[in-house]
């Protein structure tokens, strides 16, 4: 199989929200454009290498993916640049009814250019361009190597499976002159029993996460290579499925997890590492199908993220959602044609608000006086989906027309704030309300 993918975005706006400005300063507010372009190229394999009693498979993926992201002002410039060249592959051995063997390897060659060509902060800008909100110049190269093997046993008895397994990650990386390296081993074993209705799954483990590349060319991190090292969570998670008259289902999950070696940006951009978190939830979800005719599913989540700073004090994680629930359904009236229904309703995300702004005379501009760290959080987000499609046949390719139609009302599609120049006044960024969109989609 081979996949070609491309998708753009670009838009022009003010750099500071106009509301929040005088006359005055209106007439000085920069124009801002915003060009973000990311390509890919997959080619993907399938092979059988041995199809009596005890089959061999080998699956993998060879892929080069481009991800440009450029901001510009009259005076100033952003640019990251990244290419990567992804590979992975799978092998699989069913040995026996009991023994299943499965392991694999994958690699990422990654580089990535950061260029920022600026001589003062541009406050507002810190969704897109992290350098020109920071006023932080630069010109350099990051290259990194990842690379990956892990090892699973699969083991059968009647109707409990177990399966421990093994990964092992390293993370080379390169910067200028400079070298860092890093390596993890993180073992973890899943225990499964399955009766003619019922599951029963208990797993858990160590798991490891090396930083973005991307998150290398923040302003912080900006020529200091191997400052962040790998986060690792010790996980544990238990559920069950019911399955009722083979046509309802009904799913309930349970998780804690135990994270160090956080890193992370407090409110005035400096870098903290070495933080300790946790995070503890459940979900519930019922899913029911009728045949090839309609299908329906209904979650809801709860959960609680936390995590200390390097002084001790427990705060609300970045990306805490304390309440999710997600509605869908889809109804196939006619043999070519199909309509969905999608809602979702959440919580929004934290933040920590400016909750006054010190001038300083040097630069002529203000300095924000940060509160609470996420003692704030963005209005509840709320979402409606439609979907209709309409599917042409033929005898060797066929065609799908697809009509989508978004909407968030205005109260629920806030994505960020902006502050005033001296951080007295401070007001929502709010996304677009109604998207429609209009597709096609051809197999052959």
């Amino acid at each position: 199989g081979f996949l070609a993918f491309g998708a753009g975005d670009q838009y022009t706006r003010l750099a500071v929200d106009p509301s929040l400005l005088d006359s005055f300063e209106q007439t000085q507010n920069a124009s801002f454009a915003w060009d973000h372009q990311f390509h890919i190229f997959a080619f993907q394999h399938h092979l059988l290498l041995s199809p009596a009693t005890s089959p061999i498979r080998l699956d993998g993926s060879l892929s080069w993916t481009t991800h440009l992201r450029r901001g510009a002002l009259a005076a100033a410039e952003e640019q990251l640049d990244s290419g990567t060249l992804a590979l992975r592959e799978d092998l699989l051995w069913v040995a026996s009814d009991r023994l299943t063997l499965a392991s694999g390897v994958d690699g990422r060659l990654e580089r990535l250019s950061a260029l920022s060509d600026t001589d003062q902060a541009w406050p507002g800008l810190e969704e897109e361009t992290s350098l020109l909100a920071e006023g932080v110049a630069a010109d350099e190269t990051v290259q990194r190597l990842r690379a990956g093997a892990w090892f699973e046993t699969r083991w059968t008895a009647g109707p409990v499976r177990l399966i421990p397994s093994v990964r092992a990650d390293l993370d080379a990386l390169r910067l200028a002159d400079a070298r860092a390296q890093a390596a993890a081993v993180d073992p973890r074993i899943a225990l499964r029993w399955q009766g003619p209705s019922t599951r029963l799954r208990l797993a858990g483990g160590r798991y490891s996460a090396f930083p973005l590349t991307e998150t290398l060319a923040t302003a912080p991190l900006v020529g200091a290579p191997g400052t962040l090292p790998a986060a690792r969570s010790l996980q544990i998670a238990a559920g069950a499925d019911q399955v009722v008259a083979g046509r309802l289902e009904f799913s309930l999950d349970g998780y804690y997890k135990r994270l160090s070696g956080l890193s992370d940006l407090d409110p005035s951009g400096s870098l903290q590492t070495g933080l300790d978190g946790e995070a503890i939830g459940a979900e519930f979800t019922s899913r029911y199908r009728l045949r090839d005719l309609f299908f329906s599913a209904l979650s809801l989540s709860l959960s609680r993220a936390t995590r200390a700073d390097a002084d001790g004090t427990l705060r609300i994680y970045d990306y805490d959602q304390p309440f999710a629930l997600n509605a869908v359904a889809s109804y196939s009236f006619a043999p070519t044609w199909n309509v969905g229904l999608r809602y979702r309703l959440a919580s929004g995300l934290p933040y920590t608000p400016a909750v006054d702004g010190v001038y300083d005379a040097a630069s002529d501009s203000y300095d924000p006086v940060y509160g609470a760290a996420n003692s704030m959080r963005l209005p509840m987000y709320q979402k409606f989906d439609l979907h209709v499609e309409k599917r042409f046949n033929q005898r060797w390719w066929n065609l799908t027309l697809y009509l989508e139609a978004w909407y968030v009302p205005e109260p629920n599609n806030v994505m960020y704030v902006v502050y005033r120049y001296d951080y007295d006044q401070q007001a929502p960024v709010h996304g677009p309300g109604f998207v429609p969109l209009v597709g096609a989609r051809g197999e052959f």
